[in-house]
């Protein structure tokens, strides 16, 4: 067949055809490779957050596994009668022993009384060990003492006001539960921080309430923990109490609370994160139990991944984004 000489030329023609096919077929490909990338990031993403939500599970966990396993372990040996509480020797070492084997996490290990005197040790911001001292020598207030290295008090380093442990949130849920359980959150009584507490009852052998034993950690050890899990994944996490609404910790560095000039505790919501991603992935699962959000439902950046973590009066939300 021959072309006029006004035609395309044969060759160009074909190259024409060839190019269109070769532009076509490329298209199709990359866009299924495209999708096939975009559900393959997706899915990654997905994992990505699930798993930052189970490494949050398994170190929390962990993390408030430790103050339970302290006071079943030493309410053993003050039922068995193997510590004596009243000879004063013997208990600050006790006490003072319980801090030394165990790790930082644990602020303090006490045990307060049914007439209202308590005693116990403490781990001060540098890592010492303190005797804590409240009975009618102290006049109702609490003493502090350094500990010597056999574990008693020496020197006397602080005196706080008057205290009554029978007040505090955990030895009155320790008391209404009649078993192990975990307190209510609470404004620790010299800290400026958040605190929860392992509380059980200790009874003599006829039933009577003799006090209760309470293993105390404070709530800037669990915003540390998140940091660490979620600082390498350039991610967030944050942990609110499902009832209230109200921050646990979270990784961002930002305070859960405030307490105001009259000594009030303020607590904060999501919202002071100012994460609006956050917030609505909070707002979503109270409306309609959603445990998931794509980056289509944020701003394009965040796999959000929220669920539940229960503990022995426990019930908070955990977020991983």
């Amino acid at each position: 067949m021959r072309f006029p000489a006004r035609d395309i030329p044969i060759r160009w023609a074909m190259l024409i055809v060839f190019g269109v096919l070769l532009a076509t077929s490329l298209l199709i490909t990359g866009g299924v490779f495209f999708a096939g990338w975009s559900e393959s990031a997706d899915d990654a993403g997905i994992r990505l957050a699930e798993a930052m939500s189970g490494n949050i599970q398994t170190q929390v966990d962990r993390f408030l596994e430790e103050p339970y396993h302290v006071n079943r372990t030493n309410l053993d040996l003050l039922e068995k009668g193997i510590v004596d509480l009243e000879v004063p020797a013997e208990r600050e070492r006790f006490f003072s022993s319980v801090l030394e084997t165990h790790g930082e996490s644990i602020y303090s290990f006490s045990f307060g009384g049914g007439n209202g005197e308590y005693h116990g040790a403490r781990r001060t911001p540098e890592g010492r060990i303190e005797i804590m001292r409240n009975d009618r020598e102290t006049g109702g207030s609490s003493w502090y003492y350094l500990a010597l290295p056999d574990g008693t008090a020496g020197m006397k380093t602080l005196e706080t006001g008057p205290f009554d442990p029978r007040t505090r949130p955990w030895y009155k849920e320790a008391v209404r539960v009649n078993g192990p359980v975990y307190s209510p959150l609470y404004k620790h009584f010299v800290m400026d921080d958040l605190t929860v507490s392992a509380a059980v009852p200790l009874r003599d052998r006829e039933g009577a309430l003799l006090g209760v034993l309470g293993t105390h950690t404070t709530l800037g050890n669990i915003g540390r923990v998140l940091e660490e899990i979620a600082g390498p994944t350039q991610g967030m996490a944050v942990i609110l109490e499902r009832e209230t609404g109200f921050l646990v910790a979270n990784s961002l560095g930002e305070r859960n609370f405030q307490v105001g000039p009259d000594g009030t505790l303020e607590r904060f919501g999501p919202e002071v994160l100012r994460q609006p991603d956050l917030t609505k992935a909070w707002e979503d699962f109270l409306e309609s139990g959603h445990t998931r959000m794509s980056p289509e439902e944020t701003d394009g950046k965040y796999y959000i991944r929220l669920s539940g973590f229960t503990h022995a009066g426990l019930d908070w939300v955990v977020i991983s984004a």
